[in-house]
């Protein structure tokens, strides 16, 4: 007698077998994970390691199966693909750059799901370092959606955020439960206007407008490990990339940001401000920070890798930093001078002379701390503007 499948997970991937490895086992932590089916879809993977990681999976558990995709990356194409031989009545879109921390997440998760006003669920995100990835996109009037509270640590005090299930705009595709009829019905994710970008924000979108709630679990707790799968992108072709999407979402939807996120309560709106979650606020502890931490008649070499806006507003803020040496690295901007002082690339003599480097950067601290930490120096002290984390190499 066949089981009914209740659930189908879809991972896309293309190499990176440790990241594969770690996703898988942390699924198979899942109580009766044997009567969930798990789809795997190989978009030009080429190492040896993943096809013997792949094949360990296949033969020690009948219900993963893989499948290939051998076209360029489009996330919606490979997720629709994948959607349409599945034999599950829920559908889990997972990014393989994924860690299950829960194991009752696929329970909480068809909790909403299985509700038919629900339309997508998604799960509270963290990244390794246990602060916000996601619990929900928003937005404000005319503005890019946005992950609120992202680089948040985790135990911050915003528990009718962190610690409770509610409605949102959209949530990311990163970790998406839709009934299976309910995505045929809208007709997936549009393959042509999004391929790679805000798919999972104009599905959401398309959700609403059918009458279907967009729901975020706060109980589906996981890591993600964002963007390693396709690896970091150069910043100024991600942000041509991100501007291109952004105008067909509008497109699409061009009633949706006549006005702010209607799911957003006002006095949480300050999150989004000035175009960066909480930009302000983490400017200020950084600001607090460094008055607390450093000796102010104190010559320090000092480094603040990232050259926008907020290495620009701290210069401009009342730290004293005229006794200090300042280094400003940056390996993609165009500026050459922020509040005269020279842009450089990043420089290993010069970060060897540094007693403390700044991560001023929202988008791209996680690739920088990885950056940093590969250079296997000591005795510098980092700290991470946005996650409000100090450590030393």
């Amino acid at each position: 007698m066949s089981i009914e499948i209740q659930v189908t997970i879809i991972i896309p991937f293309k190499d990176k077998p440790i990241l594969l490895e770690t996703c898988l086992k942390s699924i198979l932590e899942t109580p009766d994970i044997n009567k969930t089916e798990i789809i795997l879809v190989d978009n030009q993977s080429q190492k040896s390691k993943t096809f013997k990681t792949i094949k360990y999976f296949t033969d020690n558990y009948h219900f993963i199966k893989v499948y290939k995709y051998n076209h360029s990356f489009n996330y919606s194409k490979i997720n629709n693909f994948a959607a349409t031989i599945s034999s599950g009545q829920h559908l889990l879109f997972l990014n393989n750059d994924t860690e299950v921390i829960n194991k009752f997440w696929i329970r909480e998760l068809l909790k909403y799901s299985k509700k038919n006003n629900i339309g997508a669920v998604g799960a509270k995100l963290l990244f390794s370092n246990n602060s916000i990835q996601h619990i929900g996109i928003s937005f404000l009037k005319g503005q890019k959606p946005q992950h609120l509270l992202k680089h948040y640590d985790v135990n911050s005090d915003f528990p009718e955020l962190l610690d409770t299930s509610r409605e949102v705009a959209a949530v990311t595709g990163a970790s998406l439960m839709i009934k299976k009829k309910v995505f045929e019905q809208i007709g997936g994710f549009n393959e042509e206007n999004f391929p790679i970008l805000y798919n999972d924000v104009d599905l959401c979108f398309r959700l609403s407008k059918k009458g279907y709630k967009n729901i975020i679990c706060h109980k589906c707790l996981m890591f993600h490990h964002e963007s390693q799968t396709r690896g970091p992108s150069k910043t100024r072709l991600k942000k041509v990339k991100v501007d291109e999407a952004f105008n067909q979402l509008k497109l699409k939807h061009p009633d949706k940001f006549d006005t702010d996120d209607l799911h957003l309560k006002p006095q949480f709106k300050y999150l989004l401000a000035e175009g960066a979650i909480g930009s302000q606020i983490a400017l200020e502890n950084s600001i607090k920070w460094l008055k607390n931490k450093v000796i102010q008649n104190q010559s320090l070499k000092i480094g603040l890798y990232g050259a926008g806006q907020y290495s620009e507003r701290l210069l401009k803020s009342d730290y004293p930093f005229k006794r200090s040496t300042i280094y400003i690295f940056d390996d993609f901007s165009k500026k050459k001078f922020i509040s005269k002082i020279p842009v450089i690339k990043v420089c290993l003599d010069k970060i060897k002379l540094l007693d403390l480097i700044i991560v001023a950067s929202d988008t791209q601290e996680d690739a920088i701390i990885r950056k940093l930490k590969n250079l296997k120096l000591s005795n510098l002290s980092i700290y991470c503007l946005h996650s409000k984390i100090v450590f030393s190499l």
